[in-house]
């Protein structure tokens, strides 16, 4: 190996050592958390900012027209940030060429760092300038929203923030499909393309990312049937669509896999949306031969997710009550395998209290946006300080899962 490959894989192992910034090269978007509110919807922070879809997305937190200024501010001037160091990003790599001398690979190392530290400084001023702006230590619904919406990062998601003593970049954006408006901290993606259907990605190769991506194997699902592909199709399509407050894919692949580990054969789901989560549930319960019952309030979002599964192939096995969850599952008399709570957090304890004695020995209770921003703490203390329940937390590096176990 001559010098200038030994100093640019140097260079490569060193930005991996220090967590160095990956940019996002995704050619699609997800249904959570990363939207610039532009004004013909794109995932693009440095597009016109579309005011109302702001306001629609912050329903219920509190948001007042006083603060989409400063939020307009906010994401503009990261994009500004983010651009110069997307292009340094790229002088790195093309460095790493064939025809890069060893002085031309010297120079795009020591450009790129230093660059990158001075970013992760604004942008961790900026992101404070704005917390105290908004005041949003005494405001947690909208706080957890931008949270969720990759605004903004505390630290809950996978140790950002402060890291080594050094700022940490705030939540990650993804540009349009084919676009690079997108950034990410941690993760290296070994394809030019991001896979499919909540790949977690990283590993040595070209820089990329996903939801909350720590450094990570490529894993993603692969339809191992045609009533899976035709599923997956519309999961993706599902991503690509308007955001309706879903899963992540990787909480989605979650709900997935422990559904199809315990053989479930009847679930329940506590908020449908358009059907996003509902449509992993079934990829498991297609293979179980199970049923999910599901229940929604909005009648729209009802008519969108009965829509969802029609395309998806799985009416036959889901059914949708709609009305008021509170009430509606009071009617439910058979035993339950798997419960998934996605729905008004404030009301988790009451869906915990009137569905767990459904819930049979050894079935599990699965609770979404359990973050310590979100999570209700009556929720908490009920899954965590009864001794016939397990509790686990798991990918809290985004909105966070509990998984309880209603023990045998």
């Amino acid at each position: 190996m001559n010098t200038r490959k030994l100093l640019v894989s140097g260079v490569v192992v060193m930005l991996l050592v220090v967590g160095g910034l990956a940019l996002g090269l995704g050619t699609r978007r997800v249904g959570r958390g990363d939207r610039g509110f532009g004004a013909d919807g794109a995932t693009n922070p440095g597009r016109a900012f579309d005011s109302g879809q702001m306001r629609e997305a912050l329903t219920g937190t509190g948001a007042t027209e006083a603060d989409l200024p400063a939020i307009e501010s906010y994401t503009m001037k990261r994009h500004s940030l983010i651009e110069p160091l997307m292009q340094a990003m790229e002088s790195l790599w093309q460095a790493a060429g064939k025809s890069a001398t060893d002085e031309q690979a010297a120079q795009a190392a020591s450009g790129y760092e230093e660059l990158r530290t001075e970013t992760l400084t604004q942008l961790a001023k900026a992101e404070e300038d704005l917390r105290a702006q908004l005041k949003l230590t005494t405001r947690p619904k909208l706080h957890a929203a931008l949270l969720s919406m990759g605004i903004l990062d505390n630290g809950l998601r996978g140790g950002r923030g402060m890291r080594g003593g050094r700022p940490g970049f705030p939540g990650e954006f993804r540009g349009r499909e084919g676009g690079r408006e997108g950034y990410l901290e941690r993760g290296f993606e070994g394809r030019e393309h991001p896979g499919e259907f909540g790949e977690r990605r990283g590993g040595p190769g070209r820089p990329g990312g996903g939801w909350g991506a720590q450094a990570s194997f490529d894993s993603r699902t692969l339809p191992n049937t045609d009533a899976e592909k035709k599923i997956l199709a519309v999961l993706q399509e599902l991503e690509g669509g308007r955001r309706m407050e879903n899963v992540p894919p990787e909480d989605g692949r979650l709900l997935r896999v422990l559904t199809e580990a315990i053989g479930a054969k009847h679930v329940v789901e506590i908020g449908t949306s358009n059907g996003y989560s509902a449509l992993w549930l079934s990829l498991a319960l297609r293979n179980s031969g199970g049923k999910l019952i599901t229940h929604e309030i909005d009648p729209q979002r009802v008519a969108l997710a009965r829509a969802s599964f029609k395309r998806a192939g799985v009416d036959d096995i889901v059914t949708v009550v709609e009305g008021d969850a509170h009430e509606t599952v009071t009617r439910m008399k058979e035993p339950i395998d798997l419960v998934f709570i996605d729905a008004d957090k404030e009301g988790y304890l009451d869906y915990l209290n009137k569905l767990l004695p459904l819930v049979r020995p050894g079935g599990l209770v699965v609770a979404h946006n359990m973050n310590p921003a979100q999570a209700d703490p009556r929720y908490v203390d009920a899954i965590t300080k009864n001794p016939a329940l397990e509790t686990i937390f798991l990918h809290m590096e985004g909105t966070g899962v509990g998984v309880t176990l209603k023990k045998p």
